[in-house]
């Protein structure tokens, strides 16, 4: 449960440096925004603009930070997500309904815990770290903290476009995550006996609409800042590095790759693991009450304004 104050989690998205680590990491995505606010006593979920048209929630420059939160201000965003996949275009939702669309896909694992295990999150972090160096796959790695748990991240380019062709990036990153996943299973089990941290479990979140937390956003509930950490510091992460005010962030993720390195791997996982059994289904015809929600709140917040 958050105890900060809603003015401090504003003054953290007007610095410009965490604006462009956000727009950076979330170019060419469809972007999701967790708010403060709640409707029928669950957190409002933002993923579209909604005036004039509902059109995808998008970043396309660092100043669309300030832009966003101010749009949605009396929701009080706090939170902000980005979707594993990249497009060439995004702004209708028919654009991340078309597998032609993507060109890039982002392979993480979700390695999921209670804070108060983090030893345990990190020995899991390692061993995957191991499996992946036994493949020769390791310069194209970072970690991301993401709040109560950790995302290990696979750099888009460490995959060729020339693969891409022939893989889809969807498929590529499914069975690559898959194949690992499957591989260090029985570590992730005896880290969980050892630490006894029974709710350790790591996960392949990849699927067609998976978002994952942007680097220096808010948890959505703990007061903590998504920061991302160099492979070679995994041993001295301290929770201290994900404090708002003295935050610690590996600021060269972004050119932490090489090139086509995880080519072989992708092709060995494939062919084991297969395709992606979560692609692309059109969303279900039943209206989503907050949508409605969201649109008339917005609506009645802005003719009050005008009223002063």
């Amino acid at each position: 449960m958050s105890k900060l104050k809603y003015s401090a989690i504003l003054e953290h998205y007007m610095k410009y440096k965490v604006c462009k680590e956000i727009y950076e990491f979330s170019r060419d995505r469809w972007v999701a925004l967790h708010c403060e606010k709640e409707f029928k006593k669950k957190k409002v979920f933002v993923r579209y603009i909604y005036a004039p048209y509902k059109e995808l929630l998008k970043i396309t420059k660092p100043s669309d930070i300030f832009e966003i939160i101010n749009y949605y201000k009396e929701l009080k965003p706090r939170t902000f997500y980005a979707s594993i996949l990249q497009f060439k275009r995004i702004l209708y939702v028919f654009d991340v309904l078309n597998p032609a669309n993507v060109y890039s896909c982002l392979p993480t694992w979700d390695v999921d815990n209670t804070i108060s295990k983090f030893e345990a999150t990190l020995k899991a972090a390692e061993n995957i770290l191991d499996a992946l160096r036994k493949e020769k796959v390791e310069e194209s790695v970072f970690l991301k903290w993401s709040g109560e748990g950790l995302h290990i991240h696979l750099h888009p380019k460490a995959i060729t476009k020339e693969l891409k062709k022939k893989i889809h990036p969807l498929d590529a990153a499914y069975s690559l995550v898959e194949y690992i996943k499957e591989k260090v299973a029985k570590k992730i089990k005896a880290v969980s006996l050892s630490y006894q941290a029974n709710k350790l479990v790591v996960e392949n979140i990849i699927h067609s609409k998976s978002v994952i937390t942007a680097p220096l956003t808010f948890h959505r509930e703990q007061d903590r800042i998504a920061v991302c950490i160099d492979p070679s510091e995994v041993n001295n992460f301290s929770l201290d590095w994900t404090e708002p005010k003295k935050f610690k962030h590996f600021w060269h993720w972004k050119e932490k790759f090489k090139q086509g390195e995880a080519d072989k791997l992708v092709l060995k996982s494939y062919k084991k693991i297969g395709s992606c059994p979560y692609r692309f289904k059109p969303p279900k015809k039943k209206g989503k009450p907050v949508d409605k929600w969201i649109t008339e709140f917005l609506k009645t917040t802005e003719e009050k304004g005008s009223d002063k």
